[in-house]
């Protein structure tokens, strides 16, 4: 990469000539471009080191340590989407956005001394032929004779910035996008830099089936617990003067929701206390759902809603262990019966010994703090999110897309207190590797914990 540029600013003696032309000096800063862009190598060389002492510290506990728990530490760590290749992928984004930064800095300093030998040409020339005229005011002015002079001048210097345009549309804004989709794949659902990114959610609001298909506004009281959510959840802020709304003022919904197929009264009991779900698309293909909803007892009366029609959406021709076999994978809940309705958005395949236990341990403790609140006069409100496998993870899998395998479950609940008040943030989840190998060449392997966040011990001392 070549060394910062030379400053170039308009001399003062030119800026009377840019005013005839009639077009503004470049305002980009050349010198705080390049300055970014070796900011940027130095976090892509500190971030390569680290990588490499992880690296090596990781091998390490490989080489003199064994048994499944390791294995599956080794398949977490050097993973298509594990912490090294999030790291090479935030390694090679800033070096992008270097290059890329680099680059513009080189742009801007090339499009400046282009206008100054322009604006240096159009005077020389004009003062040749005796073209510049005092205009009154202390400065000089071009003749009626050199329009020409100024027009071509004008020309040149157009002709330099959409040089420069076209430069930055066909080469450096790629490096950036390039740069931002590496971060994107390190940083979203299951990446190592932040919390989950999504592009373009896509929100599925109940209605009344008597009413049409088209959606319904959300009450306000449900709207600020959506806010209270993404503060508390999304943004890890806590503030200790804002109350929940009662819940006799909430306007629950008590309709069902609407599927894929449609809406039947039989599908959902009409009262609901999920109120609002999103489900989007990550740039490696990975799908997100997120329900936000009220943990309640069960309808009185009311044993089990119907499918509606779920097991259809995961069938899709996957070859899967039969029942019973140690390697089975279930159809898993994200917001099931025990939380207090069935919602079909965000079921996927999770190995049945996590679903059986570790879902289901995670279930009974929100229901526990659920019942606990409704019968004092309280909620808790709750934001499940289940993040599906994309094809980066596992492109030699079962299922190419990795389409409707779970990848990472994560229930967020806020307790509502009475009064009002909210108690501190509980979080509960997993994340696990995909699948290996096939059901017809006896390779099947189902996926293991790379993380498990708020179970009880009693649970661990139950995994494999």
């Amino acid at each position: 990469m070549s060394a910062a540029p030379v400053p170039v600013t308009l001399p003062p003696g030119l800026a009377q000539p840019l005013s005839w032309v009639g077009l503004p000096w470049p305002a980009a800063d050349q010198t705080r471009l390049s300055r970014s862009a070796q900011a940027w190598l130095g976090f892509a060389r500190s971030v390569r080191l680290r990588r490499d002492g992880a690296d090596a510290a990781a091998g390490h506990v490989v080489k003199v340590n064994d048994g499944r728990m390791i294995e599956a530490h080794d398949a977490s760590w050097t993973a298509a989407r594990g912490p090294t290749a999030n790291l090479a992928r935030t390694v090679a984004a800033a070096e992008h956005a270097a290059v890329a930064l680099q680059g513009l800095s080189s742009a801007v300093t090339e499009l400046k001394r282009a206008y100054v030998r322009s604006l240096q040409q159009l005077v020389s020339t004009a003062n040749a032929a005796g073209l510049l005229v005092p205009d009154g005011r202390g400065g000089v002015a071009v003749a009626a004779g050199g329009a020409g002079l100024v027009t071509a001048t004008r020309a040149a210097m157009v002709e330099a910035r959409d040089r420069t345009i076209a430069t930055t549309t066909t080469t450096l804004n790629p490096l950036l996008e390039r740069s931002r989709e590496a971060l994107i794949l390190a940083r979203g659902p299951g990446g190592t830099l932040a919390r989950p990114g999504l592009s373009r959610p896509t929100p599925l609001y109940p209605y009344r089936p008597d009413q049409g298909a088209g959606p319904r506004p959300v009450p306000r009281s449900l709207r600020e617990l959506k806010e209270i959510l993404d503060q508390r959840v999304e943004q890890n802020v806590r503030d200790r003067n804002r109350q929940c709304p009662a819940r006799g003022d909430l306007g629950l919904p008590d309709y069902p929701f609407v599927s894929g197929r449609g809406t039947d009264p039989r599908t959902m009991p009409w009262r609901s206390t999920v109120w609002d779900i999103h489900r989007g698309q990550s740039i490696d293909g990975s799908s997100t759902t997120t329900v936000n909803g009220i943990v309640s007892p069960w309808p009185s009366g009311l044993k089990r809603v119907n499918y509606q029609d779920w097991m259809l959406d995961l069938r899709d021709g996957i070859d899967l262990p039969l029942p019973g076999s140690s390697e089975a994978y279930h159809a898993s809940h994200l917001w099931g019966p025990m939380l207090g309705t069935e919602v079909a958005a965000g079921i996927g395949w999770a190995p049945s010994d996590i679903n059986l236990g570790v879902q289901k341990e995670i279930e009974t403790n929100l229901r526990t703090m659920g019942r606990g609140l409704w019968d004092e006069g309280g909620y808790l409100m709750v934001r499940a999110r289940a993040t599906m496998f994309g094809a980066g993870d596992w492109p030699d899998g079962p299922l190419g897309e990795g389409r409707h395998f779970v990848r990472s479950v994560d229930y967020y609940a806020i307790p509502c207190r009475p009064d009002g008040t909210m108690g501190p943030t509980r979080h509960f989840g997993y994340e696990l590797t995909p699948p290996t190998g096939t059901v017809a060449a006896d390779t099947f392997r189902a996926g293991r914990f790379v993380r498990l966040d708020g179970v009880q011990p009693p649970m661990l001392n139950r995994l494999p």
